[in-house]
């Protein structure tokens, strides 16, 4: 009777700990945005870090010419996995426009790094 009852102790006790990690890869995950460097009249470089790198989910920078971007404005994912940080290229951009940009990661739902703000350069 005893190794019946400690083996149903051993599978709640393993059942439960599953469900505190199913529970803990749902979270939003931080995101910061990193600065905006290689500024040309049509492209920029931005990226994000996270304090933890998680294969649940995607991540990546959104960007606009109005504040607080989201996943439906302009965007680039990242492809390097594996890495805290991650760098994505912004292409298309208009000559000597101001722009907004942040990172985010997406799992069941989306987490915004802060917004930053630059500008292309003139033709």
């Amino acid at each position: 009777m005893k190794t019946i009852l400690k083996t149903l102790l051993l599978i709640l006790s393993i059942s439960l700990v599953s469900c505190k990690k199913e529970e803990m890869d749902k979270r939003p995950r931080p995101i910061s945005t990193l600065e905006v460097t290689e500024i040309t009249s049509t492209s920029a470089i931005c990226g994000g870090e996270m304090d933890v790198y998680t294969i649940m989910g995607y991540r990546g920078i959104c960007w606009s010419t109005n504040p607080n971007p989201t996943e439906n404005d302009s965007r680039a994912y990242d492809t390097t996995y594996g890495e805290a940080s991650f760098s994505c290229i912004m292409t298309n951009l208009t000559p000597n426009t101001k722009y907004y940009v942040r990172a985010f990661h997406t799992t069941y739902i989306t987490n915004y790094g802060e917004q930053m703000e630059f500008t292309t350069l003139a033709e």
